[in-house]
């Protein structure tokens, strides 16, 4: 059985160097994934989450990869 848009569900891309590293690497491979929130600090409202996202597809450079977003409710 061959994928051919997989999903990755349950996704820590972290940020900065990790985020960098990463994220082109799960790119690759995955269409698209759902983003875990638990950064620190944790991304608990709509602009973090926003930035993050930016940041997220800057990583991923020209892939085709949609970043899922989630936000951390305390």
């Amino acid at each position: 059985m061959k994928l051919k848009n997989p999903l990755d569900m349950h996704l820590h891309l972290r940020d900065n160097q990790m985020l960098e590293l990463i994220a082109p690497l799960s790119a690759r491979d995955f269409c698209a994934a759902v983003i875990m929130p638990n950064l620190i600090p944790t991304l608990c409202n709509l602009e973090d989450l926003k930035a993050y996202k930016m940041r997220i597809l800057k990583a991923c450079k020209d892939e085709n990869f949609t970043p899922l977003m989630t936000l951390f409710f305390k």
